[in-house]
Protein backbone atom coordinates (compact mmCIF):
# COMPACT_ATOMS: atom_id res chain seq x y z
CA UNK A 1 0.00 0.00 0.00
CA UNK A 2 1.28 3.47 -0.78
CA UNK A 3 -0.55 5.41 1.91
CA UNK A 4 1.74 5.38 4.95
CA UNK A 5 -0.67 7.18 7.30
CA UNK A 6 -1.64 5.35 10.52
CA UNK A 7 -4.39 2.75 10.74
CA UNK A 8 -6.69 2.83 13.76
CA UNK A 9 -8.51 -0.04 15.44
CA UNK A 10 -11.41 1.18 17.58
CA UNK A 11 -12.28 -1.31 20.33
CA UNK A 12 -13.66 0.32 23.44
CA UNK A 13 -15.26 -2.47 25.46
CA UNK A 14 -13.67 -5.10 27.74
CA UNK A 15 -10.29 -6.69 28.38
CA UNK A 16 -11.16 -10.01 26.72
CA UNK A 17 -12.44 -8.21 23.63
CA UNK A 18 -9.13 -6.37 23.38
CA UNK A 19 -7.09 -9.57 23.74
CA UNK A 20 -9.09 -11.07 20.86
CA UNK A 21 -8.77 -7.88 18.79
CA UNK A 22 -4.97 -7.67 19.03
CA UNK A 23 -4.62 -10.41 16.33
CA UNK A 24 -6.10 -7.80 13.96
CA UNK A 25 -3.23 -5.48 14.88
CA UNK A 26 -0.77 -8.33 14.35
CA UNK A 27 -2.22 -9.04 10.90
CA UNK A 28 -2.03 -5.36 9.95
CA UNK A 29 1.57 -5.20 11.20
CA UNK A 30 2.49 -8.07 8.85
CA UNK A 31 0.40 -7.06 5.84
CA UNK A 32 0.87 -3.27 6.05
CA UNK A 33 4.38 -2.93 7.51
CA UNK A 34 4.71 0.74 6.52
CA UNK A 35 1.63 1.79 8.55
CA UNK A 36 1.60 2.69 12.22
CA UNK A 37 -1.07 0.96 14.29
CA UNK A 38 -3.14 3.12 16.64
CA UNK A 39 -5.65 1.47 18.99
CA UNK A 40 -8.57 3.38 20.49
CA UNK A 41 -9.61 1.83 23.79
CA UNK A 42 -10.47 2.53 27.41
CA UNK A 43 -7.83 3.34 30.01
CA UNK A 44 -8.52 0.03 31.75
CA UNK A 45 -6.61 -1.86 29.05
CA UNK A 46 -3.68 0.57 28.89
CA UNK A 47 -1.27 -1.82 30.71
CA UNK A 48 -1.97 -4.49 28.10
CA UNK A 49 -1.48 -2.15 25.15
CA UNK A 50 1.79 -0.92 26.62
CA UNK A 51 3.30 -4.41 26.80
CA UNK A 52 2.62 -5.67 23.26
CA UNK A 53 4.69 -5.07 20.14
CA UNK A 54 1.87 -4.69 17.61
CA UNK A 55 0.53 -1.34 18.86
CA UNK A 56 2.42 1.90 18.17
CA UNK A 57 0.09 4.44 19.79
CA UNK A 58 -3.16 4.54 21.73
CA UNK A 59 -6.16 6.83 22.09
CA UNK A 60 -8.13 6.53 25.33
CA UNK A 61 -11.75 7.40 24.72
CA UNK A 62 -12.58 7.98 28.37
CA UNK A 63 -10.21 10.95 28.50
CA UNK A 64 -13.00 13.23 27.29
CA UNK A 65 -16.30 13.31 25.36
CA UNK A 66 -14.53 13.83 22.01
CA UNK A 67 -11.23 12.15 22.84
CA UNK A 68 -11.66 9.72 19.95
CA UNK A 69 -12.20 12.44 17.35
CA UNK A 70 -9.32 14.55 18.62
CA UNK A 71 -7.02 11.53 18.89
CA UNK A 72 -7.73 10.30 15.37
CA UNK A 73 -7.08 13.77 13.98
CA UNK A 74 -3.92 14.23 16.06
CA UNK A 75 -2.45 10.98 14.79
CA UNK A 76 -3.43 11.71 11.19
CA UNK A 77 -5.44 8.49 10.87
CA UNK A 78 -7.01 7.96 7.43
CA UNK A 79 -8.18 4.35 7.87
CA UNK A 80 -10.09 2.96 10.85
CA UNK A 81 -11.51 -0.47 11.67
CA UNK A 82 -14.60 -0.82 13.84
CA UNK A 83 -14.84 -4.49 14.93
CA UNK A 84 -17.45 -3.42 17.50
CA UNK A 85 -20.31 -1.58 15.85
CA UNK A 86 -21.00 1.74 17.60
CA UNK A 87 -22.43 4.54 15.43
CA UNK A 88 -21.16 7.31 17.71
CA UNK A 89 -17.58 6.08 17.27
CA UNK A 90 -17.84 5.91 13.49
CA UNK A 91 -19.42 9.39 13.52
CA UNK A 92 -16.46 10.78 15.47
CA UNK A 93 -14.11 9.19 12.91
CA UNK A 94 -16.07 10.78 10.08
CA UNK A 95 -15.83 14.18 11.78
CA UNK A 96 -12.09 13.62 12.30
CA UNK A 97 -11.60 13.24 8.55
CA UNK A 98 -10.94 9.50 8.53
CA UNK A 99 -11.58 8.67 4.88
CA UNK A 100 -11.74 4.86 5.08
CA UNK A 101 -14.01 3.47 7.78
CA UNK A 102 -14.42 -0.31 7.86
CA UNK A 103 -17.33 -1.83 9.76
CA UNK A 104 -20.27 -4.19 9.59
CA UNK A 105 -22.71 -4.18 6.70
CA UNK A 106 -25.62 -5.15 8.96
CA UNK A 107 -26.65 -2.01 10.82
CA UNK A 108 -29.16 0.54 9.55
CA UNK A 109 -26.48 3.22 9.69
CA UNK A 110 -23.80 1.15 7.92
CA UNK A 111 -24.23 2.78 4.47
CA UNK A 112 -24.03 6.22 6.10
CA UNK A 113 -20.96 5.75 8.30
CA UNK A 114 -18.83 2.93 6.87
CA UNK A 115 -17.10 3.34 3.53
CA UNK A 116 -16.29 -0.38 3.34
CA UNK A 117 -18.80 -2.80 4.77
CA UNK A 118 -17.93 -6.29 6.00
CA UNK A 119 -20.44 -9.06 5.35
CA UNK A 120 -20.00 -11.16 8.48
CA UNK A 121 -22.93 -11.78 10.84
CA UNK A 122 -21.07 -12.02 14.15
CA UNK A 123 -24.22 -12.73 16.12
CA UNK A 124 -24.49 -16.11 14.39
CA UNK A 125 -21.18 -17.19 15.93
CA UNK A 126 -19.94 -19.11 12.88
CA UNK A 127 -16.35 -18.05 13.58
CA UNK A 128 -14.30 -17.22 16.63
CA UNK A 129 -14.16 -13.54 17.61
CA UNK A 130 -10.41 -13.39 16.89
CA UNK A 131 -11.09 -14.87 13.44
CA UNK A 132 -13.83 -12.33 12.74
CA UNK A 133 -11.36 -9.56 13.53
CA UNK A 134 -8.68 -10.90 11.20
CA UNK A 135 -11.31 -11.53 8.51
CA UNK A 136 -12.04 -7.80 8.54
CA UNK A 137 -8.44 -7.09 7.57
CA UNK A 138 -8.49 -9.73 4.83
CA UNK A 139 -11.72 -8.39 3.31
CA UNK A 140 -10.38 -4.84 3.45
CA UNK A 141 -7.24 -5.89 1.57
CA UNK A 142 -9.05 -8.33 -0.74
CA UNK A 143 -6.93 -11.34 0.25
CA UNK A 144 -7.41 -14.78 1.77
CA UNK A 145 -7.77 -14.68 5.54
CA UNK A 146 -4.37 -15.26 7.17
CA UNK A 147 -3.94 -17.42 10.29
CA UNK A 148 -4.80 -15.81 13.61
CA UNK A 149 -1.77 -14.96 15.73
CA UNK A 150 -2.56 -14.41 19.38
CA UNK A 151 -0.39 -11.61 20.76
CA UNK A 152 1.63 -12.46 23.88
CA UNK A 153 2.30 -9.54 26.24
CA UNK A 154 5.69 -8.90 27.78
CA UNK A 155 5.50 -10.34 31.27
CA UNK A 156 7.63 -8.06 33.41
CA UNK A 157 8.55 -8.97 37.00
CA UNK A 158 6.01 -10.38 39.43
CA UNK A 159 5.72 -8.79 42.87
CA UNK A 160 4.33 -12.04 44.34
CA UNK A 161 5.69 -15.54 43.83
CA UNK A 162 3.25 -18.42 43.46
CA UNK A 163 4.00 -22.00 44.37
CA UNK A 164 5.03 -24.05 41.33
CA UNK A 165 1.80 -26.08 41.27
CA UNK A 166 -0.69 -23.27 41.79
CA UNK A 167 -4.04 -23.28 39.99
CA UNK A 168 -5.62 -19.81 39.74
CA UNK A 169 -9.38 -19.56 40.17
CA UNK A 170 -11.01 -16.40 38.82
CA UNK A 171 -14.65 -16.58 39.96
CA UNK A 172 -15.94 -13.24 38.65
CA UNK A 173 -17.06 -12.29 35.16
CA UNK A 174 -17.80 -8.57 35.29
CA UNK A 175 -21.25 -9.34 33.94
CA UNK A 176 -19.86 -10.26 30.54
CA UNK A 177 -21.11 -13.86 30.49
CA UNK A 178 -23.14 -16.46 32.38
CA UNK A 179 -21.28 -17.04 35.65
CA UNK A 180 -20.61 -20.42 37.25
CA UNK A 181 -21.90 -20.32 40.85
CA UNK A 182 -19.13 -19.32 43.25
CA UNK A 183 -20.20 -22.15 45.57
CA UNK A 184 -19.15 -24.61 42.86
CA UNK A 185 -15.87 -22.74 42.46
CA UNK A 186 -15.38 -23.17 46.21
CA UNK A 187 -15.97 -26.91 45.95
CA UNK A 188 -13.48 -27.03 43.09
CA UNK A 189 -10.90 -25.21 45.22
CA UNK A 190 -11.25 -27.84 47.92
CA UNK A 191 -10.90 -30.67 45.39
CA UNK A 192 -7.76 -29.08 43.91
CA UNK A 193 -6.28 -28.63 47.37
CA UNK A 194 -7.11 -32.22 48.32
CA UNK A 195 -5.29 -33.32 45.16
CA UNK A 196 -2.08 -31.75 46.50
CA UNK A 197 -2.06 -28.52 44.48
CA UNK A 198 -2.17 -24.91 45.62
CA UNK A 199 -5.06 -22.54 44.89
CA UNK A 200 -4.88 -18.78 44.33
CA UNK A 201 -7.92 -16.55 43.81
CA UNK A 202 -7.82 -13.48 41.57
CA UNK A 203 -10.31 -10.71 41.03
CA UNK A 204 -10.98 -7.07 41.73
CA UNK A 205 -11.40 -5.62 45.20
CA UNK A 206 -15.14 -5.47 44.52
CA UNK A 207 -15.08 -9.25 43.97
CA UNK A 208 -13.57 -9.98 47.40
CA UNK A 209 -16.90 -11.38 48.57
CA UNK A 210 -16.48 -14.16 45.98
CA UNK A 211 -13.05 -14.96 47.38
CA UNK A 212 -14.54 -15.11 50.87
CA UNK A 213 -16.99 -17.81 49.76
CA UNK A 214 -14.11 -19.87 48.38
CA UNK A 215 -11.96 -19.32 51.49
CA UNK A 216 -14.76 -20.56 53.73
CA UNK A 217 -14.56 -23.94 51.98
CA UNK A 218 -10.82 -23.91 51.19
CA UNK A 219 -9.00 -21.85 53.87
CA UNK A 220 -5.59 -22.67 52.42
CA UNK A 221 -6.33 -20.76 49.20
CA UNK A 222 -4.25 -17.64 48.56
CA UNK A 223 -6.49 -14.58 48.20
CA UNK A 224 -5.05 -12.13 45.63
CA UNK A 225 -8.25 -10.15 44.97
CA UNK A 226 -7.69 -6.44 44.66
CA UNK A 227 -3.92 -6.62 45.18
CA UNK A 228 -2.76 -5.88 41.65
CA UNK A 229 -3.36 -3.54 38.76
CA UNK A 230 -3.85 -5.18 35.39
CA UNK A 231 -0.20 -4.68 34.51
CA UNK A 232 0.93 -6.24 37.79
CA UNK A 233 -1.45 -9.17 37.37
CA UNK A 234 0.03 -10.32 34.05
CA UNK A 235 3.33 -11.72 35.47
CA UNK A 236 1.44 -13.24 38.40
CA UNK A 237 -0.85 -15.17 36.06
CA UNK A 238 2.16 -16.35 34.07
CA UNK A 239 3.42 -18.33 37.09
CA UNK A 240 0.29 -20.52 37.39
CA UNK A 241 0.19 -24.07 36.14
CA UNK A 242 -3.42 -23.49 35.02
CA UNK A 243 -6.31 -21.07 35.42
CA UNK A 244 -10.04 -21.70 35.75
CA UNK A 245 -12.42 -18.88 34.83
CA UNK A 246 -15.69 -17.98 33.23
CA UNK A 247 -15.51 -16.60 29.68
CA UNK A 248 -13.98 -13.33 30.78
CA UNK A 249 -10.93 -11.16 30.10
CA UNK A 250 -8.54 -12.85 32.52
CA UNK A 251 -9.16 -16.20 30.80
CA UNK A 252 -8.21 -14.73 27.41
CA UNK A 253 -5.23 -12.96 28.92
CA UNK A 254 -3.98 -16.24 30.40
CA UNK A 255 -4.45 -17.94 27.03
CA UNK A 256 -2.35 -15.24 25.34
CA UNK A 257 0.39 -15.76 27.93
CA UNK A 258 0.44 -19.45 27.10
CA UNK A 259 -0.59 -21.22 30.30
CA UNK A 260 -3.23 -24.00 30.27
CA UNK A 261 -6.75 -22.62 30.69
CA UNK A 262 -10.08 -24.11 31.69
CA UNK A 263 -13.01 -22.01 30.49
CA UNK A 264 -16.59 -22.38 31.69
CA UNK A 265 -19.10 -21.49 28.96
CA UNK A 266 -22.84 -21.73 28.30
CA UNK A 267 -24.37 -23.25 25.17
CA UNK A 268 -25.10 -20.04 23.27
CA UNK A 269 -24.17 -18.66 19.82
CA UNK A 270 -23.72 -15.22 21.39
CA UNK A 271 -21.72 -16.26 24.48
CA UNK A 272 -20.55 -19.81 23.78
CA UNK A 273 -17.03 -21.15 23.38
CA UNK A 274 -17.21 -21.44 19.58
CA UNK A 275 -17.09 -17.65 19.32
CA UNK A 276 -15.69 -16.58 22.70
CA UNK A 277 -13.59 -19.51 23.92
CA UNK A 278 -9.88 -19.02 24.70
CA UNK A 279 -7.95 -19.05 21.41
CA UNK A 280 -5.22 -21.56 22.27
CA UNK A 281 -4.46 -25.25 21.91
CA UNK A 282 -3.79 -25.37 25.67
CA UNK A 283 -7.44 -25.13 26.60
CA UNK A 284 -10.22 -27.30 27.96
CA UNK A 285 -13.77 -25.96 27.68
CA UNK A 286 -16.39 -27.03 30.22
CA UNK A 287 -19.99 -26.73 29.04
CA UNK A 288 -23.27 -27.85 30.60
CA UNK A 289 -25.21 -30.83 29.33
CA UNK A 290 -27.26 -30.08 26.22
CA UNK A 291 -30.20 -27.93 27.19
CA UNK A 292 -28.72 -27.09 30.57
CA UNK A 293 -27.10 -24.00 32.09
CA UNK A 294 -23.70 -23.40 33.66
CA UNK A 295 -25.39 -24.08 37.01
CA UNK A 296 -25.53 -27.75 35.95
CA UNK A 297 -21.72 -28.03 35.75
CA UNK A 298 -20.31 -29.82 38.80
CA UNK A 299 -17.04 -29.20 40.62
CA UNK A 300 -15.95 -32.72 39.70
CA UNK A 301 -16.57 -31.98 36.01
CA UNK A 302 -14.28 -28.98 36.26
CA UNK A 303 -11.60 -30.82 38.28
CA UNK A 304 -11.43 -33.40 35.50
CA UNK A 305 -10.99 -30.54 33.03
CA UNK A 306 -8.14 -29.11 35.13
CA UNK A 307 -6.42 -32.48 35.18
CA UNK A 308 -6.69 -32.71 31.37
CA UNK A 309 -5.45 -29.15 30.95
CA UNK A 310 -2.33 -29.88 32.99
CA UNK A 311 -1.35 -32.49 30.40
CA UNK A 312 -1.51 -30.06 27.47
Amino acid sequence: MTNASPIAIVRTDRLGDMVLTLPMAAALRTLCPDRRIVVAARRYVQPLLECVDVVDDAIYVDDGPEALRHGLRRHGVTTAFFPRARPEEAWQALRAGVRQRIGTAYRWYSPLLYTQRIHDHRKHGQHHEAEYNVRMVAQYLGIETPPVRLVQPHLGTASVRLAHNTVILHPGSGGSTHTWPVERMAQLARLISDAGMHVAITGTLAESHLANVILATCPSAQNLCGLFSLGELIPVIAQACAIVANGTGVLHLAASIGIPVVGIFPHSPALGAHRWGPYTNRRVVVEPPTGGSVHDITAQDTLSAVQRALLL
